[in-house]
């Protein structure tokens, strides 16, 4: 059995509260390539920006000689996307509703008599859906739990279900209890990102996927930043290979282990695109770079001030003292005093 690997950062600056100080990259180039010796055939791309420009870009691997650009499944760095995307959608004039990230769950679903239908098929979620709020779907403290099964991590529809796309996913999780009270505890969700991306479906008036072309890459003008309908080419730098020799530490490991054995007829492609916010987007290092920066900074009055405002600070009910605690925004983690550092991970299949 064999994992797949690939190296994925898009780097910034700013990420460091302050567009002032030294930061050398002359280093850079020789770690790089000793992290891409050591691990082999590695895939890797590196952009950093600052100040709004690109400072570095790096790339190293084996491609498609015919590729025209490299894009990754950036996975859970989705996240922020779709934050963002909620920001805007509830900043525009076609809400009419007077929604708030205050606003709960029940509060958007009461104007689409469909979805709350399915819904209230599921009793945790229909128990709580009028103390969820969007604030903490966004944060990490909805409750709601993450993957805890290779069938989650890697759900496809089952063309056999007559019940809808939405109705199969939510029944995943939603009859199960939460992990705390809404608004209590720092609990990472997956799920709870997936309801993000129905409840902007709502407020938008207009599919999840389209809204996020509209609103974020055809807007900021990014040619290598999509989804896998967008992007009219799916380029993936290839990945080293290592033996997989432990296959019982979690969802992840697990996942990527079985992959060639007992996925093999699934097609990852798919399965990144059923993730919706939870892990749908794709990207080159470059164009998330500089994604990140004009989301840090704001650039061009991008996010409304005041949510924007709340994306970069955390918004979890018990952060403690960073580092060591979990602080989390909309869409991305931090800490430091300010906070003065934003960062997500994410794993992608194939």
């Amino acid at each position: 059995m064999m994992i797949y690997l690939i190296c994925f950062f898009a780097i910034i600056t700013m990420m460091v509260h302050a567009e002032t100080g030294y930061y050398g990259y002359s280093d850079l180039d020789r770690q790089l390539e000793g992290l891409s010796a050591f691990y082999g055939n590695g895939g890797c791309s590196v952009s950093v920006y600052r100040g709004g420009e690109m400072a570095y870009n790096y790339g190293t691997g084996e491609i498609d000689i015919d590729a025209e650009a490299k894009v990754f499944r950036v996975a859970s760095l989705s996240k922020m996307v779709a934050a963002a995307a909620m920001g805007i959608a509830l900043a525009e004039d076609s809400n009419d509703y007077g929604l708030t990230v205050d606003s709960t769950i029940a509060d958007v679903l009461a104007h689409d008599a469909e979805k709350i239908a399915i819904f209230q098929k599921f009793s945790t979620i229909s128990a709580y859906m009028d103390q969820i709020t969007i604030r903490q779907l966004m944060s990490m403290a909805s409750g709601f739990r993450h993957y805890e099964a290779l069938n989650e991590y890697l759900w496809v529809p089952d063309e056999d279900d007559s019940r809808s796309l939405l109705e199969q996913y939510l029944s995943l999780f939603g009859d199960d209890d939460l992990a705390c009270d809404p608004g209590t505890c720092y609990k990472y969700s997956s799920f709870g990102y997936y309801i993000v991306a129905e409840l902007i479906e709502v407020i938008s008036g207009m599919d999840f996927y389209e809204y996020q072309r509209a609103k974020i890459y055809d807007a900021l003008g990014f040619e290598d930043m999509g989804d896998m309908e967008s992007l009219d080419r799916l380029l993936f730098a290839k990945s080293y290979k290592r033996v997989c020799d432990q296959i019982d530490r979690g969802y992840k490991f697990t996942a990527d282990c079985n992959l060639n054995d007992t996925l093999s007829e699934i097609e990852f492609d798919e399965i990144v695109f059923y993730k919706k916010a939870a892990g749908n987007v794709l990207s080159s290092s470059l164009d998330f770079a500089k994604f990140v920066d004009i989301i840090i900074w704001n650039r061009n009055d991008f996010l409304d001030a005041t949510f924007h405002e709340q994306m970069v600070n955390g918004q979890n009910f018990n952060k403690g003292t960073p580092p060591t605690d979990d602080w989390y925004g909309f869409g991305w983690h931090m800490y430091g005093e300010h906070p003065n550092i934003y960062f997500h991970t994410g794993g992608a299949v194939g």
